[in-house]
């Protein structure tokens, strides 16, 4: 809102944030430095309206700054009426495009391919190193997955994790500041025993860092969802293949094959998207199911071992990048062999260490010299 104030000349925003003033006799315009950090700048309009705004200088840009500041270079002259006007201040020269949104809920919650959207694309990260490398990359969703146990603790399943050492790696990776949306999974008997109980759990997650938390399950959990949402914590959903059920459903089995079982998926996701999950990840479902499902529902389908026709893809870190022992799943496709890269590095430096070739003098403190 503007703020009335006395008339005065009406100074502009420079490409990169600095102020340009009209001299009132000759209306040429000259840089101004900008402000400190933090400081508020009044920019007053023709009309005498001071719009407020922040100024950030150095080499951070966030929400609500306005630009880092480049090297200086001297301008030419200004032609006006045939005279040349020197110009005591250079404009600066380097321009920085402003960083792309933060992802929200809702924003997730309007990605559908049948409204011509891309695919979302959400992977796991567990620590502050791997959120930096998946945002760097520009997902769009972080999930901190309860695979934890099995990717990075050594687990055989889902199920040895708890609430607590979910919060730890909620909040490695909230700590990483990331664009994407960061999700939490909510672990096995965290939302099971009742909502009030879920309600808790989650915002443990909340609070360490989580934007949002993903839940397995259908229409038996509609009361945990119900309650989750009037505590204001979104809630992803999780239908198929949900790996806190491995025991009672024998095994990481493909799910939905037959007819009964495809509607009874299909009910499920209808009945979570009514409930208000903005999101339903679909895993182990073959693919006729799943692209079924992503038409029939209004919020966006994210798969993993459903096929192409989900509405955005899910993979775990260490899966992509080949982090994992063992052959992968069919549905992975591994873009890197970052184990074998790791053990190269790795023997190199050992070898050095054996050889006596590190460390070098260049890698040493010395005194100076003298002493």
């Amino acid at each position: 809102m503007g703020v009335e104030g006395p008339a005065r000349p009406a100074p502009e925003l420079g490409a990169l944030g600095g102020l340009r003033t009209r001299h009132p006799a000759v209306g040429v315009h000259r840089q101004v430095d900008p402000p400190d950090l933090g400081q508020i700048v009044p920019r007053t309009t023709a009309a005498g309206a001071a719009l407020v705004g922040p100024f950030l200088c150095g080499g951070h840009r966030g929400n609500g700054t306005l630009g880092v500041f480049g090297p200086r270079r001297r301008r030419q002259p200004l032609a006006l009426d045939g005279k040349e006007v020197p110009l005591d201040m250079a404009d600066p020269v380097t321009t920085t495009s402003a960083p792309p949104p933060k992802v929200t809920v809702p924003m997730v919650r309007a990605r559908k391919r049948s409204h011509g959207d891309e695919p979302l694309v959400m992977l796991t990260a567990y620590d502050t190193p791997g959120a930096r490398i998946a945002d760097a990359a520009g997902v769009d969703i972080i999930l901190v997955g309860d695979s934890v146990s099995n990717a990075v603790l050594g687990h055989d399943d889902t199920l040895q994790v708890d609430v607590a050492a979910m919060a730890h790696h909620v909040g490695a990776v909230g700590r990483a500041g990331p664009r994407a949306l960061l999700v939490g999974d909510m672990p096995w008997l965290s939302y099971h025993l009742s909502p009030e109980d879920a309600v808790g759990n989650a915002a443990v997650l909340i609070r360490a860092g989580a934007e949002a938390v993903k839940l397995e399950g259908g229409r038996p959990r509609l009361a945990v969802v119900e309650a989750l949402l009037n505590a204001e914590i979104p809630v992803m959903g999780h239908l198929g293949l949900t790996p806190q059920s491995v025991h009672a459903m024998g095994g990481y089995r493909v799910q939905a094959r037959s007819t009964t079982a495809a509607e009874a998926l299909m009910n499920d996701a209808k009945a979570l998207a009514a409930a208000g999950c903005f999101a339903i990840v679909l895993e182990g479902v073959p693919d006729v199911v799943a692209v079924r499902v992503t038409e029939e529902v209004d919020v966006p389908t994210i798969g993993i071992g459903a096929g192409a026709g989900c509405d955005g893809q899910v993979l775990v870190f260490h899966d992509l990048l080949g982090l994992r022992q063992g052959p992968p799943a069919k549905f992975v496709r591994q873009y890197a062999d970052l184990t074998s890269v790791a053990v190269t590095a790795i023997s190199s430096w050992a070898a050095d260490v054996r050889g006596g070739t590190f460390p070098s003098a260049a890698e040493t403190y010395h005194l100076p010299i003298g002493h």
